[in-house]
């Protein structure tokens, strides 16, 4: 899709499936699995939606999908395969990973990161290794010391490589990465999660990350067991829909296998209905 002056399109590093319950916290089964049926498991199939943008010379690739890093075990718990990889739809997309000029972390738990390493016969080593890695400091903090309540979130193996070849940029609060993308820190899920905003010729496309994991988490009290703040993260999501549907922003959304993009309109009732634009 075209947003002003940047070209942009869906980068895919697979579907994976976690548990219906977590994604969907304190709403009862009866309700979520209508519009997510799980399996045998209890299990809802995820996507990992990454965003590429072009303009130029600037090629940024908002977050870093699953990486294929993980265990027997972990595959066959999360339903891991290779049929679809971050690799192959950069390169269907017509972009080598050394193309990539910068990378953008909403935040770093291992399903939005575990791509940005890959494993070689020299080691593990950064899959975009010319690309500038846009990390909220505190996020960055919290990956490395995780607490007793975080520590299975994060995966410090996926990312001291980046460290170590000098490619994190640490930033304090809301930055601009180039002309016309920036990112805004709407907290809850994690203290420093951060949104993307890209903004060319009076469109408005916005990465919204784990703030709504899918369409569905546009609903007020659809979130996620795995926000750390949840009454901060429905809050700050309930303000931030009202600037998406009064500014008629794009939405994309990470986690939804049907609909990427949408936009918002608040009803009379003060809810949100969700119109997809898939296909434009």
């Amino acid at each position: 899709m075209k947003i002003g002056e940047f070209d942009a399109c869906t980068v895919s590093d697979g579907d994976f499936w976690m548990d219906g319950g977590a994604m969907f916290g304190v709403v009862p089964k009866p309700l979520w699995q209508r519009l997510m049926p799980p399996d045998e498991r209890n299990r809802i199939r995820l996507a990992t939606n990454c965003l590429l943008v072009r303009r130029g010379g600037d090629i940024v690739l908002v977050e870093a999908g699953l990486g294929r890093r993980f265990a027997k075990k972990h595959r066959e718990i999360y339903g891991i395969t290779d049929d679809v990889t971050l690799d192959t739809s950069l390169r269907a997309a017509g972009v080598e990973p050394e193309a990539v000029t910068h990378v953008v972390l909403t935040h770093l738990h291992f399903d939005h990161c575990g791509a940005a390493t890959v494993r070689t016969d020299a080691g593990i080593v950064p899959a975009f290794p010319n690309a500038r890695h846009i990390v909220q400091r505190r996020e960055w903090e919290e990956a490395l010391h995780p607490s007793a309540a975080t520590d299975t979130s994060y995966d410090q193996s996926l990312l001291l490589p980046l460290d170590e070849a000098g490619l994190v940029d640490l930033v304090d609060g809301d930055v601009e990465i180039v002309p016309g993308i920036r990112t805004e820190i709407v907290s809850g899920h994690t203290p420093t999660h951060q949104v993307v905003h890209i903004e060319s010729g009076g469109d408005v496309l916005v990465f919204v990350s784990d703030l709504m994991p899918t369409s569905y988490h546009v609903r007020t009290h659809y979130n996620a067991a795995y926000d750390m703040h949840t009454a901060e993260n429905l809050l700050n999501k309930l303000a931030f829909l009202d600037r998406a549907a009064a500014g008629g922003w794009r939405l994309f959304f990470y986690h939804d296998p049907e609909v990427v993009v949408a936009t918002v309109e608040k009803t009379a009732n003060g809810r949100f209905a969700v119109t997809p634009l898939d296909g434009q």
